[in-house]
């Protein structure tokens, strides 16, 4: 190996080093693992951060929440921060369970003790992170009633409920198959000309595939009332809709395209793609690199081979 290809090897050779932990460095930055905790503000905006230290100090999130006896709804979720439970009239206090996320996290249960026979009750657990931020989790607490209160009627556009609808029947199921999450038209009617509909967890934000929970609560000054509505969201594909002129090369494209979505949806997969593509270009110059040189040296032999015939 000449001098001159041997520099010119060494600089290669350093280019692609520098190039491999450019792209290294830019993976970890795009790929690694975010930690968002909830209530997490600095000077009004709200931040992302890498360190786990950090994050463990902000997290004001609970891992468990239940009260003994009673099913919350909708179920249990850390990013869910208001609940409802049903319970009989002569209860006045009741058993609430909680665990934080992280052991420097501390919460106090109020409102679970002398309980309102006659009105509506709150129950809170307010989370306070190492950090001191807080959050606050809210369950309302009604009671078991003759339900006077009721629905005449509830619908929801291009969707079945199961069972079909009955004032008496609280709890409904439903499928809906999308590609794209939107608001649902929900439709309800009272039998009370006072009462108030409020609809909890129609937000297309929080819509995620499977189990959704969607809550009719009814309210006047005396009773409150819940409608349940579990939506199992199922994702569209299209890599079987297929017409009988779509050929089997077609199809094949399809299914290969949507495997590698889904390989590439995977962080893991894309920092080795990154990797495998910063290995073949370092491969690449480098044959770049020996293709110059063997090319120079080609040219000089050729020169010395003219000058020789004319020195002759």
């Amino acid at each position: 190996m000449n001098k001159s290809f041997k520099r010119k090897y060494i600089k290669y050779r350093a280019i692609s080093v520098i190039l491999i932990v450019s792209i290294m460095i830019f993976s970890k930055n795009v790929f690694a693992a975010k930690g968002n905790p909830d209530n997490v503000t600095t000077t009004g905006q709200n931040l992302i951060y890498d360190d786990p230290a950090y994050i463990e100090k902000h997290n004001a999130n609970l891992s468990k929440l239940e009260v003994s006896g009673y099913k919350l709804t909708p179920e249990f979720n850390k990013n869910t921060t208001m609940y409802y439970i049903t319970i009989p009239k002569d209860v006045t206090s009741l058993d609430v369970a909680c665990e934080t996320e992280t052991s420097k996290a501390k919460y106090v249960v109020s409102g679970n003790t002398k309980l309102s026979t006659t009105k509506e009750n709150r129950i809170t657990i307010k989370v306070t992170a190492q950090a001191k931020n807080t959050k606050t989790y809210t369950i309302v607490v009604s009671r078991e009633a003759s339900k006077n209160l009721q629905l005449n009627s509830l619908s929801v556009t291009n969707v079945n409920l199961s069972p079909e609808f009955s004032p008496d029947i609280y709890n409904y199921e439903a499928e809906v198959t999308t590609n794209e999450f939107k608001k649902l038209d929900i439709s309800a009617l009272t039998n009370s000309s006072t009462a108030e509909i409020e609809v909890i967890g129609n937000d297309p934000e929080s819509f995620k595939y499977g189990d959704n929970i969607i809550l009719v609560i009814l309210k006047d000054s005396k009773e409150v009332t819940t409608y349940q509505i579990k939506i199992n969201f199922i994702e569209q594909t299209f890599t079987t809709i297929t017409t009988e002129t779509t050929s089997g090369a077609v199809k094949w494209i399809m299914n290969a395209v949507d495997k590698i979505k889904e390989f590439l949806s995977h962080e893991n997969n894309q920092l080795a793609v990154l990797i495998g593509i910063a290995v073949l270009l370092f491969l690449l110059i480098i044959v770049f690199a020996i293709k110059i040189s063997k090319n120079k040296k080609k040219r000089r032999m050729n020169t010395n081979d003219k000058k020789g015939s004319h020195t002759r």
